[in-house]
């Protein structure tokens, strides 16, 4: 969730300024300050770099957004699907699974840990062809960490995992295509 309002409102009073200073600033009226303030309405985004610039902070930063996990983050992530596997389906931590990558689908270490956890557990799959849709899309999770991350060692430890995600699909000689020589 966004916490812009937040920002905003913490910025401005560490800068120690009035609304109406920052709308004079912004050229916006200071109800526009005060609606930002409150949540009842955001910022054009057409104004985010200009706030984030006299911030001194990025409009990320300004908009609460994070784009990873921290390494924390992501083992309790991990921890509390392994909780659920005897109470909930392998249907409904593999949705839940779907919908933390879209929200981080640049953190790379969580994609891997994602991918683990489904490999780890597709033989909870309800039947077959459900279990070779998991391995389908764990597959996807991790050529994606193979082609962007930017780490070496995660990238060599997402190809390892990818080969054996494609043997378990039946797919030896891709899988030994995949790894180098």
């Amino acid at each position: 969730m966004l916490k812009i309002g937040e920002n905003i409102l913490q910025k401005r009073k560490e800068r120690g300024i009035t609304q109406e200073e920052l709308a004079e600033f912004m050229m916006v009226t200071k109800a526009s300050v005060s609606k930002w303030e409150t949540g009842q309405s955001y910022p054009d985004i057409l104004l985010l770099p200009k706030l984030a610039t006299f911030f001194n902070i990025s409009v990320d930063e300004l908009i609460g957004y994070d784009p990873d996990l921290s390494s924390a983050q992501i083992q309790k992530f991990y921890i509390d699907l392994e909780n659920r596997v005897p109470d909930a389906g392998m249907d409904s931590i593999v949705e839940d699974i779907k919908i933390k990558i879209k929200q981080y689908y640049s953190c790379f270490d969580l994609l891997y840990y994602m991918a683990l956890f489904i490999l780890n557990h597709c033989d909870l799959a309800t039947d077959y062809v459900k279990k070779e849709e998991y391995l389908e899309y764990t597959n996807n999770i991790l050529r994606r960490v193979c082609d962007h991350s930017k780490n070496p060692i995660l990238k060599e430890q997402s190809l390892s995992l990818r080969a054996a995600c494609l043997i378990s699909l039946g797919k030896p000689e891709e899988a030994l295509n995949i790894l180098p020589s």
